[in-house]
């Protein structure tokens, strides 16, 4: 995925959005992993994906997502956190399948995000969203991503939508 710069805005919907999935992933409760210190298996892992995907994908600084997940105090929380990941998907791929499940799940809602329905038409209105999906299924494709949809799934699906 191609790495990105955000407003405080879209950061802020980002990590909405990325909330709404995480807790529905890892059956926790609103605020549970971004506002207490919880340090349940499932809370951490959900605050680890968070943290990961927000550094990693969209470039964010340590003291960025200080500011804004309350239940990490310090930037070697942040940094223990990516690091771990980063090696847990190396040996574990159940992980790495469950966090490209994830990526795709955050890429179907930026995807919405920046499509504008009018009278029925579907405009897109940011053609880096449409080419990050077609990356995304060629990579299946060939081998180079784990996917929880075919390629095929996911040419056609992008298809539709386009035609729609």
């Amino acid at each position: 995925m191609e790495k990105q710069r955000l407003t405080k805005t879209e950061i802020d919907n980002v990590i909405i959005s990325a909330e709404e999935i995480l807790r529905d992933m890892f059956d926790v409760g609103e605020g549970e992993f971004l506002i207490t210190k919880n340090r349940g298996r499932n809370k951490v892992e959900a605050r680890r994906f968070l943290i990961y995907l927000l550094s990693k994908d969209f470039v964010l600084t340590n003291k960025q997502i200080l500011k804004r997940i309350p239940s990490i105090t310090n930037h070697a929380t942040i940094i223990h956190h990516t690091r771990r990941l980063d090696v847990l998907m190396d040996v574990e791929k159940n992980l790495k399948a469950k966090y490209d499940r994830f990526r795709h799940r955050m890429s179907e809602v930026e995807m919405l995000s920046l499509i504008k329905a009018g009278n029925n038409q579907l405009v897109i209105t940011d053609k880096e969203m449409v080419i990050k999906k077609l990356e995304l299924a060629y990579g299946c494709l060939m081998g180079t991503h784990t996917c929880i949809y075919s390629a095929e799934e996911q040419f056609a699906e992008i298809i539709k939508e386009l035609k729609e």
